[in-house]
């Protein structure tokens, strides 16, 4: 009868230790922030029909270092990405935006008819316990012309047709935080596609020299399909 409480007792500790070296996220509970759902549109690519879809957001999904994949944030993010894919236009990425508390919307190249030289965003911040969240969408399809820039390589380093673009963004994500005067930074990047291979390139932008965008590297949460 020992024998079996020993096991027993043993079985409850091995348990403990491996829920203990588990990533906090994978436990973490939203029962101490509110849970926003809402609704968007996009046009889905290639056929162009419009899909209504829903989005499920809240701000302890920032708690955490960024090191740590979070399966709710990842999600958002998408639906994020998805949102920029109008067909010339702002107004889902921005009803999002304001869906979920974000201010200061500012997009570039949304509304505009896409040539080679634009590329799609859309950036917004909110303050959650004391830190400004900068989020930054890339728009990954309905981008008409910019698509040619994917077959841009260039003779050496990244891709040019997707570094040119990646240095548009980086330089708009430095100007918005400069403007709008922002500090304590955490800055969350999505995009699809396209908009996904450029966030990646910024991200390493970011993640070089996080003190320019007054952020850390535990504090870049990118999130790219």
């Amino acid at each position: 009868m020992r024998i079996k409480k020993v096991k027993f007792i043993s079985i409850i500790l091995i348990v403990a230790l491996l829920i203990g070296a588990m990533p906090m996220q994978a436990f973490a509970t939203e029962k101490h922030d509110k849970v926003i759902t809402g609704k968007f549109s996009f046009a889905s690519a290639p056929d162009g029909e419009i899909v209504t879809d829903t989005y499920n957001y809240c701000d302890n999904y920032f708690d955490y270092d960024s090191s740590v994949y979070s399966s709710r944030l990842a999600a958002m993010s998408m639906a994020l990405a998805l949102s920029t894919m109008e067909d010339k236009g702002d107004s889902q990425v921005k009803a999002v935006y304001k869906g979920i508390g974000f201010k200061d919307v500012k997009t570039e190249d949304m509304t505009v008819t896409p040539t080679a030289n634009t590329v799609g965003t859309a950036i917004a911040h909110k303050k959650i316990n004391g830190r400004e969240v900068v989020s930054v969408v890339i728009r990954g399809a309905n981008y008409g012309k910019e698509w040619c820039n994917n077959l841009i390589v260039g003779s050496k380093g990244d891709a040019k047709g997707f570094a040119a673009a990646a240095d548009k963004v980086d330089s708009r994500i430095k100007a918005y935080i400069k403007e709008k005067k922002l500090k304590n930074v955490k800055i969350w990047m999505t995009g699809y596609s396209r908009g996904g291979s450029i966030a990646d390139l910024v991200g390493v932008k970011i993640n070089k020299n996080p003190g320019s965008y007054s952020t850390t590297t535990k504090d870049l949460y990118v999130y790219v399909y």
